[in-house]
């Protein structure tokens, strides 16, 4: 969390602090009467701070989540790097290819800088990507990373142990294992291992597997002597790195790295016309990781939002019940002689120490929140062992202080919007306790408000279109550019506001309830209608959470207007289940009379309940098409591999293979490497290597990969679209993850539809590309190399435009009676000198969804926290009701309501709320998931799931919970004597 940040919030905190002190001290009277009041109902407070501290908790847990994982990616760069606080080597610009350099400039660089004062260490080591096989258990693994080292000049790098021992040495034809390479190879200690680097190969005995500490954390997965390495590549005399330790700890250390780097740089050591080249830096990436933040925080904060609106809402309706309790009250202050300003800020002086309360004691709830969630994601991704991710637990002084600043802002600012309203009461009828007025059809303040929507209803919507307006994003055919498509997000949110404002309009000339009914259905109806079907609108994630909000908006303020006619309704039901009418019809009546309360309650629990809803849903319609799923990753295969080195005499090879019984049909394509002149915040480079993969009409034809955007020359037709790419070797399709969207981290290679770019080829020659579209295929951010990621050109042109000949790509169907590892493993185990790595479409696919499913599980506990505002806020609500009607009760008793009727009464009011409330979220919930899955997924042969047991669950646990919560303030109303009541008034 940047202290910058925390900082303002903090200043801006102090300042509302100290603008509210001295008022107090201005002020005393007002602020004795407001401590006064704060202490008078010592249990009514308690409630009220539960009420506020709730988004507290959610702003706090979310920082604090975020502050744990960079904790734990930061440490995660500590445990690679160890001591090396920089690693050099020789680089061609553009390029992220490191040169083999004679070990003689290593020792240059010692007689330069080895004296430093700033350095405490320099190595020489040879790193690369080898290919293994275990003789042993017979099995293979591709592409592991090993590392050539001098032990004995290692110590200030990270040491090495095995069974708790340091090792000083490592034998010769030895090698160590880390703990991942060994479960992959089945290896123990005397197995020997083969391997092979290109035509090198070697075979090495295990001498032993990692400790999890030190350099038992690297990425390295295979330590083995320089000098042994080097042979085996046949590269005696030559290294590809150096790596500096400077003086210091693995943390104090990087403090140095700016020393360090000058003197590296003026020692001016150059091999073949390059200079030294910092590869790695830990200060840089250790810094990178506090100043990036960790994007599950953000979206756990997105989301909290849900929670933070209801919490919002419910701190209103705290303090407008406050108001109407103490309405004749504040009407006898204002009679002799309190004006509206003083009695704004007697309501602030009160709010400000409840909200005071409740960030403090939000903010350290918070932590305990954030501590079940990191837990939860560490059984979630780690097979239940959260122990890794939870030694990386811990918070900033900076978050909290955050956390307590944003919490304190928003629960004073909402009270201090409330007070106006609060403020604004007659004199004569506050003391006498009589109802508002209504509205009059020729109030002005109202026709005002909606000459300001309508205003900002324009704006939006024309700011929204204007791609089409001004023609600046259209093509040379004059169609808008696909890359700059009307949002659906702001287009139909002007026109939610237009809509909105229409019965400010309307009420002037028909009934109130006719006027605000119709902006409302309207509302509804734009937003339940999939109208970017057919009008190409460009939606994403958030626009289905927003259309959520905006439809509990409207539908709330349609059931209020019509607010007679729901509650006979319920009436009628509640008497049907044998209620006397007259209890029910008393319960149900109260909410007339107070609909701007009632609509605000209702909508705090649609809100909550809309999101757990609709992320149900979601989450049922993931788990729930796994066939589908695996069919669009796979594209209708079973198999993948992937080669580091093209192999050109494929066909051979493959036909003396134990698989060709087992396979079906197989796709040998052809692939090579360009460069792209494109920035990646990923590599922080703007030169890409990027993989080009050749597609023959084999493939084209069973090839079952969706693809989800194309230019509008091609009319969203893939067949025409694969039939240009015959006849134009500059059409190319992308992988769908090279155009970004949605969260986790940026694409590795940013690219968007049509545009054309120039590339590099190996041999230096350029070539024009133009990605006419994105197809789905699979990839994986978990492990890229597991990805059938690339650029994807015609075969005929990958051979005749950029030379390539070798196969890269393996793609299989295998038969019936398929064995998916046997396949694998006689694939790897026969290309293994090409660095063949497997992989199973169904099993990544498997993973995947389970991953998903986990993280969709997580959030929508964490939604749950905004259930607990809701029934705890009706709690609340109903416990501040009760104060408020003692009168209205003491009558209810004495014109002969027994206990079990008053309280019966208030169960009922309570019941009809949340009833209403779940209903409107369920509702708009499977409405907006609908839409959701026509947009995303009823293309790709999705079922739509509806997890009906689930969602009855969530709506007996809230009803449940909430008459749990309901019960103490109702069984207080019915102990209520009419004899007190007298004397109450």
């Amino acid at each position: 969390m940047e202290i910058s940040i925390a900082l303002i919030f903090f200043i801006l905190f102090l300042i509302v602090i100290f603008w509210i002190i001295i008022s107090a001290l201005r002020n005393r009277i007002l602020f004795k009467m407001a401590l006064r009041n704060f202490k008078r109902k010592k249990g009514s407070s308690v409630v009220i701070i539960i009420g506020l501290m709730v988004g507290t908790a959610i702003i706090s847990s979310s920082f604090t989540v975020g502050d744990s994982f960079n904790t734990l990616l930061a440490q995660e760069i500590i445990d690679d790097l160890q001591g090396t606080d920089e690693v050099y080597v020789f680089q061609i610009p553009g390029s992220q290819e490191t040169l083999d350099f004679p070990i003689e400039i290593y020792d240059e660089l010692v007689t330069e800088i080895g004296d430093s004062n700033s350095i405490d260490g320099i190595e020489a080591e040879m790193r690369k990507s080898i290919n293994i096989l275990n003789f042993d258990k017979n099995l293979v693994e591709p592409r592991v990373v090993v590392a050539g080292i001098t032990l004995d000049k290692s110590d200030k790098f990270g040491s090495l142990y095995i069974d708790g021992k340091k090792i000083n040495a490592i034998p010769d034809n030895n090698v160590i294992l880390n703990k991942d390479l060994a479960t992959e190879l089945d290896a123990e200690p005397g197995n020997t291992l083969n391997l092979t680097y290109l035509n090198s190969t070697g075979n090495f005995t295990v001498l032993g597997v990692l400790d999890l500490k030190e350099r038992g954390y690297s990425t390295v997965e295979l330590y083995m002597n320089l000098n042994e390495l080097q042979m085996l590549l046949a590269l005696e005399g030559k290294i590809n790195r150096i790596h500096i330790s400077n003086l210091g700890d693995e943390i104090s250390g990087m403090e140095k790295t700016s020393e360090v780097k000058d003197l590296v740089k003026s020692a001016n050591i150059e091999y073949q016309s390059f200079s030294l080249f910092l590869l790695r830096e830990k200060k840089a990436e250790y810094d990178e990781v506090f100043e990036s933040g960790f994007f599950f925080a953000d979206l756990l904060l997105i989301f909290g939002s849900f929670t933070i609106i209801a919490s919002v809402i419910l701190i209103i309706n705290i303090f407008i019940m406050l108001g109407e309790e103490r309405r004749s009250e504040m009407g006898m202050q204002r009679a002799i002689g309190m004006n509206k300003l003083e009695l704004r800020r007697l309501f602030v002086y009160e709010g400000s120490i409840y909200a005071g309360i409740a960030a403090v004691i939000g903010t350290f709830f918070g932590i305990i929140v954030a501590y079940l969630i990191v837990w939860s994601i560490g059984n979630a991704f780690t097979g239940g062992n959260s122990a890794d991710i939870l030694r990386a637990f811990t918070f900033t002084y900076e978050s909290l202080i955050l956390a307590f600043c944003l919490g304190f802002l928003i629960s004073i600012a909402t009270i201090y919007y409330t007070t106006r309203k609060i403020s604004e009461v007659n004199i004569i009828r506050a003391v006498r306790n009589l109802p508002e007025p209504a509205l009059s059809k020729k109030d002005k303040k109202s026709l005002r408000v909606g000459l300001i929507m309508l205003i900002l209803s324009i704006f939006i919507i024309l700011l929204s279109i204007s791609p089409i307006i001004d023609g600046n994003d259209n093509d040379e055919n004059g169609k808008i550019d696909d890359s700059e498509e009307v949002s659906a997000t702001n287009l139909f949110l002007g026109f939610s506001i237009l809509f909105f404002s229409f019965p400010f309009f309307l009420r002037r000339v028909i009934k109130d309830r006719s006027a605000f009914s119709i902006g409302a259905i309207l509302v509804i109806v734009i937003w339940s209608v999939p109208l970017d079907k057919f009008f190409g609108l460009s939606e994403d994630f958030f626009t289905f959470a927003i259309a959520g909000m905006i439809m509990v908006t409207a539908m709330v303020l349609l059931l209020m207007v019509n607010s007679r006619i729901v509650v006979k309704f319920f009436e009628k039901m509640f008497s049907s289940v044998g209620c006397c009418v007259a209890v029910s019809r008393t319960a149900l009546s109260y909410s007339l009379e107070s609909k701007f309360r009632t609509g605000l309650t209702i909508a705090m629990f649609s809100i909550v309940i809309f999101i757990i809803t609709f992320m149900s849903v979601l989450l049922a319609i993931i788990g729930g098409n796994l066939e589908a799923q695996i069919e669009e990753t796979s594209g209708g295969f079973d198999l993948m591999v992937k080669m580091d080195e093209p192999v050109e005499d494929f066909q051979i090879i493959y036909n003396n293979t134990d698989s060709v019984d087992l396979v079906d049909d197989y796709f040998a394509l052809k692939s090579t490497e360009v460069t792209f002149n494109k920035y990646s915040q990923i590599l922080e480079s703007d030169q890409v290597n990027y993989p080009v993969v050749g597609i023959d009409d084999h493939f084209i034809e069973q090839n079952r990969f969706k693809i989800s955007k194309l230019i509008t020359e091609f009319d969203g037709d893939s067949d025409k679209a694969f039939s240009a790419m015959k006849e134009n070797p500059e059409y190319v399709l992308a992988d769908s993850s090279t155009g970004g969207g949605g969260f986790g981290p940026p694409p590795f290679l940013p690219l968007e539809l049509g545009e054309s770019t120039q590339v590099t080829l190996k041999d230096g020659s350029k070539k024009n590309v133009t990605i006419i579209g994105f197809i789905d295929t699979f990839v994986t951010f978990i492990d890229p190399d597991k990805s059938l990621n690339g650029i994807f050109i015609y075969d005929q042109f990958l051979v005749e435009e950029y030379n390539a000949t070798g196969t890269g790509i393996l793609l299989f169907k295998l038969k019936d009676n398929k064995d998916n590892l046997a396949v694998r493993r006689d694939m790897e185990r026969t290309f293994l000198a090409y660095g063949a790595q497997s992989v199973d479409f169904e099993a990544e696919a498997k993973e995947q969804i389970e991953a998903n499913v986990q993280f969709f599980n997580i959030l929508n506990a964490y939604l749950g926290l905004g259930l607990i505002v809701g029934i705890a806020g009706l709690g609340i609500i109903t416990l501040r009701s009760v104060n408020e009607r003692r009168g209205q009760i003491g009558m209810m008793r004495a014109i002969g309501f027994n206990k079990r009727q008053v309280m019966v009464s208030f169960l009922i009011e309570s019941t009809y709320i949340s009833l209403l409330g779940i209903l409107i979220g369920v509702i708009i919930g499977l409405v907006v998931s609908a839409n959701l899955f026509v947009k995303l997924f009823q293309e790709q042969g999705y079922e739509l799931i509806i997890p009906g047991f689930n969602i009855a669950i969530i709506i007996l646990i809230t009803l449940g919970m909430t008459l749990i919560s309901t019960i103490p303030p109702s069984s207080l109303a019915s102990r209520v004597a009419p004899a007190e009541v007298l004397r109450y008034e």
